[in-house]
C-alpha cells in the first residue's frame, strides 16, 4: 500500500468543477451539495483504473478542492489510521483551506457486518463534515463507497482489493442512520472469526449504495482528579504522570466510543492539561474504542508518542497496561486502567 503522504492524480487533467464556494456560518457547508456528485464522476472512473500495489483489503481515498487533487490507498490493517488537516505532519495535508484545523479528522478502519467500513472522527475541528443531504456530521461510519464535504474540499473513497467490484461511475446513493444523540442506544455487531465488535448498524452494502451512520463526536469532559469513579457507566481511568505529579479522569462507555482528546488545546480534556508541557501538541492524541479495543492514536503530533523508547503511531491500551510517553521518552506518561464492565 502507499505509505506516502499521498499521490497526485495524474490520470485526471485539472480539478473537477465542484461548484461555487459559499460563505456562511461556521457549521454551514462551504460547497454546494452537487459538488459531491461532480467530484465523484470526475475522479472515480479514472481512479478505478489504477491497479492496487498489492492484494490487501483497502480503501482508495481521494480528495479534491481549491485546484488540488490527491489520492492514496489506505490498507485496512489492524492499527492503521490517518490524520487529515492543514499541518504538514498530517497523513493527508489539506493546506489550501485556512479554515480547516491543523489536525482536523481521524480516519480508522472499522470491521462491520456486511463488509469493511471507515470511521471518520472529527477532532473537535473548526467545521463539520457535510453529507449529500446537507446534514452536518462530526463523527460517522461509512460503509461502502462514500463522499463528504469538508470545508472547501470533497473527501471520498471506495473499497478495493480481493472480491471488490469496480466502484460506480456516479455518486452512490446513501442511507443515513442517526446514532449521534447522547441517549441513542449503542448496538453491538455480532462477533465472528472475521468481524469484530463495534457500535455499528448491520448492513449489506452494494457497489452502488452506502450506509452512513452518524455517531457521537469526541467530547470534552470535566476532570475527576480523585480516586475511584463517579461516572455511572465508567469503563476505565486515563491517568497522566510527570515529575511526581499525577492526574486522572474517569471515562464512561459512551465517551470512550466517541473519543477522548488529549492535548493542550481548549477542546481537549481539561483533567490532564495541568501536566502537559509545551512539547505536547495542542491535539496530540485521541483515546477511542474501535472494534472492542481501547486505542490511542497519535494525531500527527510534532514530538511524537513513545512506547518502550520507540516512536509509535498507535497503541492498544487495554492489553498489558502499557505506559505511553507523550512528546518524548522523558515526557508525560499516560496509562489506561480498565474497570470492570
Amino acid at each position: 500500500m502507499d505509505d506516502s503522504r499521498g499521490s497526485r492524480i495524474d490520470a485526471v487533467r485539472g480539478a473537477p468543477n465542484v461548484g461555487t464556494e459559499m460563505r456562511m456560518g461556521r457549521d454551514e457547508p462551504r460547497l454546494p451539495s452537487h459538488a459531491l456528485a461532480s467530484a465523484w464522476s470526475s475522479l472515480v472512473p479514472a481512479l478505478s483504473l489504477i491497479a492496487p500495489r498489492d492484494a490487501s483489503a483497502a480503501y482508495r481515498l481521494f480528495w479534491t478542492g481549491r485546484g488540488e487533487n490527491g489520492f492514496r490507498d489506505f490498507a485496512l490493517a489492524r492499527d492503521a489510521h490517518l490524520i487529515v488537516g492543514r499541518h504538514s505532519a498530517c497523513d493527508v495535508v489539506l493546506a489550501s483551506d485556512g479554515e480547516l484545523s491543523l489536525r482536523h479528522l481521524l480516519i480508522v478502519p472499522a470491521r462491520v457486518e456486511g463488509g469493511a467500513g471507515l470511521r471518520l472522527v472529527d477532532l473537535q475541528g473548526s467545521m463539520p463534515m457535510h453529507l449529500d443531504d446537507d446534514s452536518a456530521q462530526r463523527s460517522l461510519l461509512a460503509q461502502g463507497p462514500f463522499a463528504v464535504r469538508l470545508g472547501r474540499y470533497v473527501i471520498g473513497g471506495f473499497p478495493i482489493g480481493p472480491g471488490q467490484p469496480a466502484p460506480p461511475h456516479d455518486l452512490p446513493r446513501s442511507e443515513r442512520v442517526d446514532e449521534s444523540a447522547e441517549d441513542a442506544p449503542v448496538r453491538e455487531a455480532p462477533a465472528s472469526a472475521s468481524h469484530g465488535h463495534g457500535p455499528y448498524r448491520e448492513a449489506a452494502v452494494g457497489r452502488s449504495r452506502t450506509v452512513i451512520t452518524a455517531l457521537p463526536r469526541p467530547i470534552t469532559m470535566v476532570a475527576e482528579i480523585a480516586s475511584g469513579s463517579a461516572t455511572p457507566d465508567a469503563v476505565g481511568l486515563l491517568g497522566a504522570a510527570r515529575d511526581g505529579e499525577r492526574a486522572r479522569i474517569t471515562v464512561g462507555r459512551r465517551a470512550l466510543r466517541a473519543g477522548v482528546l488529549v492535548g493542550r488545546a481548549d477542546k481537549c480534556d481539561a483533567g490532564l492539561k495541568a501536566l502537559l508541557t509545551i512539547r505536547v501538541s495542542r491535539v496530540h492524541a485521541v483515546v477511542i474504542e474501535i472494534d472492542g479495543r481501547v486505542m490511542l492514536y497519535d494525531c500527527a503530533s510534532t514530538n511524537g508518542t513513545m512506547l518502550a523508547g520507540r516512536r509509535v503511531r498507535a497503541v492498544e491500551l487495554d492489553v498489558d497496561a502499557p505506559v505511553v510517553q507523550l512528546a518524548g521518552s522523558d515526557g508525560v506518561e499516560l496509562r489506561w486502567t480498565a474497570l470492570r464492565r
